[in-house]
């Protein structure tokens, strides 16, 4: 259903780049992917009826692993780490884990909810936000002691989806009703960007912002913030954009139906062919030291979630695929 996703580049990607789909029909949604490199990445999802634990996956050089992270019950909706060594883990339930020393912890949260991302500067540092269960939206920080409701938070949406940054005094936050929030290192401030519409991820290079959405099955929305404030791209399609990711010199989006596209220098476009061929939805991407973009997904949009997970990268290397 999924093979061969997008087999041509545009002329800006690199012409031995291909994709390969790692894994697939997974029995629950893939929601989440990170690593230090190519060689160590962790994949997240939800629940799995066979285990009734999360999906997590770990590559370890060139083997992929099934890991226990010792939680029943929940889905794990995002993974975020250093290369020092500790790694976050998030989801329902007000779940954080963290990962050190091949053990893990869970940590004490301020109230029970779904923690959509996670982001910091320093594994003492850290921003977690999502959608709690009384219906209001969840920005807490972790100041190496304790995880707490973010100070002089501005009124929130009920939903807060994802949190990125560059420094300390520069994070990002993608909520609900095309609102973003910014925290500059003294106070969050909420701002309207160029759309109402859901922004379900975003990324931040050393120059821009980038925020992507919209409706499910109608268009999506991909806005960009700069000196002069945040604008629509001219980059419209009838499905949603879902996840957001950025390499050294390139951002990819990823959606709904298969959907890529493509940001480099001379803007925004689709990745050929243009005609999605699958009707399974990514959900996240990530995109590794060396530029290969890895995107995970599923079917993500209704409880349980517990159908059609997969993985795919579009790159140079070839990954050995996960095991059923």
């Amino acid at each position: 259903m999924f093979l061969f996703l997008l087999a041509a580049c545009t002329g800006d990607g690199d012409p031995a780049a291909r994709w390969q789909v790692v894994a697939s029909r997974e029995p629950a949604a893939l929601l989440s992917v990170w690593g230090t490199s190519a060689s160590d990445v962790w994949v997240t999802g939800a629940r799995s009826e066979l285990t009734g634990g999360p999906t997590l996956l770990h590559l370890d050089g060139a083997t992929w692993n099934r890991v226990d992270s010792g939680q029943r019950s929940v889905d794990l909706w995002w993974v975020f780490g250093f290369d020092t060594g500790d790694v976050f883990f998030t989801g329902s339930g007000g779940t954080i884990l963290r990962y050190r020393n091949a053990t893990f912890e869970r940590m004490a949260t301020p109230r029970s909810g779904t923690i959509f991302g996670l982001w910091g500067a320093a594994p003492d540092d850290l921003w977690a936000v999502g959608g709690g269960d009384d219906g209001h939206g969840i920005v807490w920080r972790y100041d190496g002691v304790s995880w707490q409701d973010a100070d002089m938070a501005p009124a929130l949406p009920n939903l807060v989806f994802k949190v990125h940054g560059q420094r300390t005094d520069d994070v990002w936050i993608a909520c609900a009703g095309g609102v973003a929030l910014h925290w500059d290192g003294v106070a969050l401030t909420r701002m309207p960007t160029d759309v109402t519409a859901s922004l379900f991820s975003i990324v931040t290079t050393p120059d821009t912002v980038i925020a992507a959405g919209g409706v499910q099955g109608l268009d999506g929305k991909i806005v960009e913030y700069s000196a002069a404030g945040w604008a629509s791209q001219p980059l419209q399609l009838s499905a949603a954009w879902r996840g957001v990711a950025a390499g050294s010199d390139r951002v990819y989006a990823v959606g709904e139906a298969g959907s890529v596209a493509l940001r480099t220098s001379a803007g925004w476009s689709l990745l050929e062919p243009r005609a999605p061929v699958t009707d399974v939805n990514f959900h996240a991407a990530w995109v590794d030291p060396k530029g290969g973009l890895w995107g995970v997904g599923g079917i993500f949009d209704s409880f349980p979630l517990t159908s059609d997970g997969f993985l795919a990268y579009y790159g140079v290397a070839t990954l050995s695929e996960v095991s059923p």
